[in-house]
């Protein structure tokens, strides 16, 4: 279990404290928090939560670079366990999460735990969000390519360590970093995926919280320069299966969205944007997506433009 910490003194207790409640035992898991930046009020946290479960194993490592995918790396070298799950500081999970994670996994198969958005403190969880499809195919053992979201997040995972370790996440990346490992994972270890049964009660539970790392205010650096980056690491792979293509196809998408997103407020940034692309010497980026958000903005000024006649 590795969590990765940026000033997560007010956040990571929460989490902390689900992880102690977890009916899987204690002797059983280990938690590796890697803290970035700020450390002492978090690690005084730390320690409250080891005063109030000395059984609870608890590592902590202070990383002077900053970046959740070097954070994420430097955790798995600590980890001692055969297999690793990743959880964000800000969030928490069901008591059944690890003991149902656990039982899905397997040297040759990926447990894939079900996750929920929290919109706030006292607020219901809502399981219809994009992955809610993992609901209706709970208990079955799949290929990652029937089920392509799963390369899109980081968390609700269990895998061999051996295994991700070999991978590990860029470090270089700002964003995203999960979206490149994962896929990269997938093709190099073709592992099954085996999503929790439901009576598991093996459940994530996201905080949606604006200005977190994914959901950042839109600035040209978070909505285009990050997925640029993201998108030149999908080109650097080479597909050889049939599913490959198609995933890198769909993520190729999924990541572009978000420059689409910026392009709708700013559609005087597409020199720009054509500019980077052009630049870094990308051919796969689905620059159709984009052009449609110009052309509708130019249709959109030529409605607005009045008419003059002459009379």
């Amino acid at each position: 279990m590795i969590i990765g910490s940026y000033q997560g003194a007010t956040k990571i207790g929460g989490m902390l404290r689900a992880l102690a409640a977890q009916t899987l035992a204690k002797s059983r898991f280990e938690i590796v928090v890697v803290l970035n930046g700020s450390r002492h009020h978090t690690i005084k946290v730390i320690n409250e939560i080891r005063e109030e479960h000395p059984d609870l194993i608890i590592r902590h490592l202070a990383y002077s670079a900053l970046g959740l995918g070097r954070a994420r790396n430097a955790g798995m070298a600590m980890a001692r366990g055969r297999y690793v799950t990743f959880v964000d500081d800000d969030d928490t999970v069901s008591p059944g999460y690890l003991a149902g994670l656990l039982t899905c996994s397997a040297p040759d198969t990926v447990g894939l735990a079900h996750l929920a958005d929290v919109h706030g403190n006292g607020v219901a969880p809502n399981f219809d969000t994009r992955m809610s499809r993992q609901l209706e195919l709970a208990g079955r053992t799949l290929h990652i390519s029937e089920i392509p979201v799963a390369l899109t997040y980081s968390v609700g995972k269990m895998m061999p360590t051996a295994l991700a370790r070999e991978v590990g996440f860029d470090p270089e990346l700002r964003n995203g970093e999960d979206i490149a490992f994962y896929i990269r994972f997938f093709m190099r270890h073709p592992l099954k995926i085996r999503i929790c049964p439901l009576d598991a009660n093996a459940t994530y539970y996201r905080a949606v919280v604006p200005g977190s790392m994914s959901r950042q205010s839109p600035s040209y650096d978070f909505n285009v320069t990050q997925r640029l980056d993201i998108l030149e690491r999908l080109e650097e792979l080479h597909p050889t299966e049939e599913w490959h293509a198609v995933a890198l196809r769909q993520l190729r998408r999924s990541v572009t969205a978000f420059i689409r997103r910026y392009l709708r407020s700013h559609p005087e940034q597409w020199p720009a944007i054509v500019a980077d692309v052009e630049r870094r010497r990308l051919t796969t980026v689905p620059l159709d997506m984009l052009m449609q958000v110009v052309q509708e903005h130019e249709a959109a000024q030529q409605q607005s433009t009045p008419l003059f006649l002459a009379g």
